[in-house]
């Protein structure tokens, strides 16, 4: 299967501008097999697997609102959380007999409750 961006790419430039892109939905449906109108995680990973596309971003999952890690770690970031934005930065997590190093998946300095749920999850 030829990758997504030589088979759209009519320019052969290497990118594909927004009018080259525009064939790529059908593709994309390819990969819904759900069939919801929208990729999930597992979905999207496979698109841009077969396209031969390698991701340069962090792709989380998203938590359902009951589930019990996501409920854990909203109570523990509501227990720690100073300044009050909802996120732990490392100066409120650092009084925490278990540290949540390597929980900040998105680099941007704060752990935020899905982050620390997934992170939660993968250590217990």
């Amino acid at each position: 299967m030829k990758s997504l961006l030589v088979q759209h790419d009519a320019n052969k430039d290497g990118v594909l501008s927004v009018k080259e892109a525009v064939g790529i939905t059908e593709s994309i449906e390819n990969f819904d097999l759900n069939q919801d109108g929208k990729l999930d995680e597992s979905e999207l990973l496979e698109f841009l697997s077969k396209s031969g596309t390698q991701p340069n971003f962090a792709v989380r999952p998203v938590r359902a609102a009951n589930d019990p890690e996501l409920e854990w770690a909203v109570k523990q970031i509501k227990k720690y959380d100073r300044n009050g934005d909802g996120r732990l930065t490392v100066d409120e997590w650092s009084s925490m007999i278990t540290k949540p190093e390597g929980a900040d998946t998105n680099k941007d300095g704060a752990i935020s409750a899905e982050e620390f749920a997934i992170f939660r999850s993968k250590r217990y």
